[in-house]
């Protein structure tokens, strides 16, 4: 899969403020390919990237199908709390979809959250980990277009 970007610099220094990328973060990235790795430069200001999640101020977790996506989360969520801001990137129009994305996330015991453009091909989902014994409910938003046997109960 290609991966377009819009205007380098401009388009860079947006997606950066939308992930909540801030000077001198420590940044973990794993999954997908270094084009995708790409759409996160340049950094801000005094911003690395980090090989250990647990090291890390924001994640963002590259994932072109479920399969992949899944092994990620078991393998490197449970260090990612601490982070400010972690997310999940997919492809748009692709076999992972939001819905499966927001799934995976729940059924590990994290929120899925806001949504942001990485490029035209790429998303990202902001997630959360959620306080013990509570449990993720989609907003009527994300409903809105579910068969109503899909529908969440009240």
């Amino acid at each position: 899969m290609s991966v377009e970007q819009a205007e380098p610099a401009e388009s860079a220094e947006a997606v950066s403020r939308r992930l909540h990328l801030e000077p001198g973060d420590a940044v973990f990235v794993i999954g997908g390919t270094p084009e995708e790795h790409q759409l996160l430069e340049p950094l801000p200001d005094g911003a690395a990237k980090v090989d250990a999640p647990a090291e890390a101020d924001a994640a963002v977790l590259f994932a072109a199908v479920l399969e992949d996506l899944e092994i990620l989360l078991d393998q490197r969520l449970t260090p990612l709390t601490a982070a400010r801001a972690v997310w999940v990137g997919y492809p748009v129009d692709d076999e992972l979809t939001r819905p499966a994305v927001d799934d995976a996330v729940a059924a590990r015991g994290w929120a899925p959250g806001a949504e942001t453009a990485l490029s035209d091909a790429w998303r990202a989902v902001l997630i959360v980990p959620r306080p013990a014994g509570t449990r993720w409910v989609p907003s009527a938003e994300e409903t809105a277009d579910a068969p109503a046997d899909e529908q969440p109960d009240p």
